[in-house]
Order: structure tokens, then sequence, then C-alpha cells
């Protein structure tokens, strides 16, 4: 139970296919597999790279799109309230003129 958790190699088991109770102690941290090697890292901090870049490039498409888009649409209020206003004022000659 002391050896849970611990990588073997063919270097701790005797001919027998027993494990060396001794071979555990003797062996240097080296050589034992790492849950993160450099490896990893790399694929972990590609990953992490390619996530914040896309994140970067939709909090930039999104203002530069909703600038254009709230451009457009005042534009187009602008317009739809000129107009508005000028079939008012056609609306009240005519009415004055039919007085």
């Amino acid at each position: 139970s002391k050896l849970v958790g611990k990588v073997i190699s063919g270097s701790d088991v005797d001919s027998s296919g027993v494990m060396s109770s001794t071979s555990h102690s003797k062996r240097s941290p080296r050589h034992d597999k790492s849950v993160m090697n450099t490896e990893n890292l790399r694929g972990i901090l590609l990953i992490a790279r390619e996530v914040y870049v896309e994140a970067c490039k939709r909090v930039i498409w999104d203002s530069v799109f909703s600038e254009a888009v709230e451009d457009c649409i005042g534009r187009w209020r602008k317009k739809k309230l000129w107009s508005r206003q000028s079939h008012r004022a056609r609306t009240m000659v005519s009415l004055q003129s039919n007085l």
C-alpha cells in the first residue's frame, strides 16, 4: 500500500514477477513519470493562448460591429424622425389650406 501512486519500471520487478521491496527507495525521483511534463505544459499553454486570442477577437469584433450598427441605427432613426416631421408639416399645410 506504500507503493500506491508510484511508477513501476521493469527494474523494480524481479525475475519471478514479484516487486522488489527496496527498489522504490533506491530510485531517484527523476525516474518517476511526472504528471506535468514539458509536453503537457506546452499543450496547456497552447490551448490557453488559443482561448485568450479568441476571446480578444470576440471583444474587438463586438466593439467594432456594435459601433457600426449603432451608427446605422442612429442615422435610420434620424431619417425616420425627419421624415415624420416633414410629413406632419405637409399635413398641417394641407389642412390649413383646406380651411
